[in-house]
């Protein structure tokens, strides 16, 4: 995952004032993608060899 925050402090003569944002966005992890694509390239390779037997 990735995690951005924004931390915002407002300085005046009622005192300090602070707030924050915060956003999380998922992002996916090379070796899930990598297993993925070797299946996906496994499962290809076994139909072809299934259809030419």
């Amino acid at each position: 995952y990735s995690l951005t925050e924004d931390l915002v402090l407002t300085a005046g003569s009622g005192g300090v004032k602070w707030s924050t944002d915060s956003s999380i966005a998922p992002a996916p992890e090379p070796a899930s993608l990598t297993l993925l694509g070797s299946a996906l390239v496994g499962l290809g390779w076994l139909g072809r060899r299934r259809k030419f037997a």
